[in-house]
């Protein structure tokens, strides 16, 4: 008999990880945080030096007829001229910071993953890549692609039929005879993605419990299951949506105090937590169907 996982268990399990799983988030996560923050930071400071640094002095400050962000904007401040160049240059160092950032929380993903699924997890306090964290990274960026040639095909595979038909029956097809046709290839384009997208949902976190680039094997592990998959990833995600949204209110009741940065921590938490729990409830199913959890307990007898 196939392994099989249990929906509202699983769900439960990821809620309850939201908290149960910060410990291990921090420990491994702490370095690219810490990243993004000043990256933040850097870009509120950038925003601010950009848009009132001439003022500030009581400097003149020009703007020409294209606005604020035209090519031609100047700001004049101590004889310095500040251009949109300068931001641009901002932007794109950030985001080359925020990329990193995002590569550095690989080892804390996969960590939870492994943690969740029952499974051995790497120790220490800094971010380490051994062969689960690489196969999660490439897993993670072979889903996309993938996803993405897949909406190719199928819109190809819906495009070119209904093409044919047009010119076959050029003449025959009024507006109203096609409008409907439309509609069910769209909607059965729609069908198809979301089919697919559930059944291939859980390889990156195969990837990240084997070590190994998978995508076949990840791929029949929910085969028979998707109904019960997809419907358990719609109640966590609305479940977790909710509870994130809770914090964030919190967090305007604040702002309306003129209080900046409480708000800002607790939309901070609020993601962390979204993040945590989601990771633990995929790697709880990862587990189940995998019997990791029972190899585990029989290794350990």
């Amino acid at each position: 008999m196939r392994p099989n996982f249990h929906a509202i268990e699983a769900i439960a399990y990821g809620l309850g990880y939201g908290i149960k799983g910060l410990p291990t988030f921090f420990r491994l996560g702490w370095l690219p945080l810490l990243l993004l923050t000043g990256i933040a930071f850097f870009l509120m400071q950038q925003g601010v030096d950009f848009n009132f640094g001439g003022t500030e002095t009581g400097a003149n400050v020009e703007v020409t007829e294209e606005g604020m962000f035209g090519s031609s904007s100047v700001f004049m401040n101590k004889g310095f001229e500040i251009n949109p160049e300068e931001w641009t240059g901002s932007v794109i160092l950030a985001s080359a910071g925020a990329l990193l950032a995002l590569i550095l929380f690989v080892p804390a993903l996969v960590a939870m993953t492994r943690e969740a699924a029952g499974v051995e997890v790497r120790g220490g306090f800094l971010p380490a890549f051994g062969s689960p964290e690489v196969a999660y990274l490439v897993a993670v960026i072979l889903s996309v692609l993938i996803f993405l040639l897949v909406i190719l095909v199928a819109a190809l595979g819906i495009a070119v039929p209904l093409g044919i038909s047009g010119a076959l029956l050029e003449g025959q097809l009024t507006e109203d005879s096609i409008g409907p046709i439309a509609i069910i290839l769209i909607l059965a384009f729609i069908a198809f993605l979301i089919w697919f997208g559930t059944r291939f949902s859980l390889f990156s976190y195969h990837a990240a419990v084997t070590g190994r680039i998978a995508p076949l094997e990840a791929f029949g592990l929910t085969g028979g299951r998707f109904w019960k998959l997809f419907g358990s990833w719609v109640l966590i995600s609305i479940v977790v949506g909710l509870l994130g949204g809770l914090i964030e209110l919190i967090g305007l009741g604040f702002a309306a105090f003129n209080m900046v940065f409480l708000p800002l921590l607790l939309q901070l938490v609020s993601q962390i937590y979204q993040s945590v729990a989601q990771t633990g409830f995929a790697g709880r199913v990862v587990g189940d169907l995998m019997a990791t959890r029972e190899h585990l307990a029989a290794e350990n007898v």
